[in-house]
């Protein structure tokens, strides 16, 4: 695979999986046979209000909070589950070995647990330079979430420094931003994870429209019988 294949795979901001590089993986997956009795999980998650971040904070803080989302599933995806940002303020979490719908209800479960404690968002001055990886370096230095000390501010500042232009800063006062998701979540047979994207979506935009905030899990009438 070359580099430019590669690097299309990946979101730039978070580093996960992009929509094409998920599509790709689950093209593989879906071809290939799969145990007796094993399923496909699908959640997707949209960032409540995004819009609401941006518009009173500014595309900074809204990058910032995209890049704290990514981390946070990420933390409680299950061990060998996909991440990926497929576009604007949506993720998706690929579970592709499940034997019951439980197990991807509790995945989303998590998910939404995980948002419970609101993150600080640092004020970040950048003229020029390489925004994803300034976010990177931030995030490897642990300043997302809490508070750095002004140690930590040197550090970081000395470390990004050396990838971008010499005007960026990362200030250590903060901003508490309160995030939350609204969850669809699918569970599909073996071999047909593309459409159970397509039934997470669907079950995504019934969470929004039941108030967010939620998970709704369309769960096809196979499954109770």
């Amino acid at each position: 695979m070359s580099d430019d294949v590669q690097s299309d795979a990946l979101d730039a901001l978070t580093g996960l999986l992009s929509r094409k590089g998920l599509n790709a993986l689950i093209a593989d997956f879906d071809s290939r046979p799969g145990d007796n009795g094993a399923h496909v999980g699908v959640v997707l998650a949209d960032v409540d209000h995004l819009l609401m971040v941006n518009d009173a904070y500014g595309h900074a803080y809204g990058d910032q909070a995209l890049a704290e989302v990514a981390r946070r599933i990420g933390l409680v995806a299950p061990a060998g589950s996909c991440v990926a940002r497929l576009g604007g303020d949506e993720f998706a979490l690929l579970l592709p070995v499940v034997r019951e719908v439980a197990e991807v209800q509790d995945a989303a479960r998590a998910i939404l647990r995980a948002f419970d404690t609101p993150f600080a968002a640092h004020e970040i001055h950048l003229a020029g330079g390489n925004y994803a990886e300034v976010l990177a370096a931030v995030d490897r230095a642990r300043l997302l979430p809490g508070g750095p000390n002004e140690n930590d501010v040197r550090d970081v500042n000395r470390m990004v420094l050396n990838l971008v232009a010499p005007t960026m800063t990362v200030s250590p006062s903060t901003t508490t931003i309160d995030l939350r998701l609204s969850l669809g979540v699918a569970f599909v047979e073996r071999g047909h994870a593309q459409a159970g994207l397509h039934d997470a979506d669907t079950a995504m935009y019934e969470a929004k429209r039941l108030g967010r905030s939620r998970a709704v899990c369309l769960v096809p009438e196979w499954v109770a019988q």
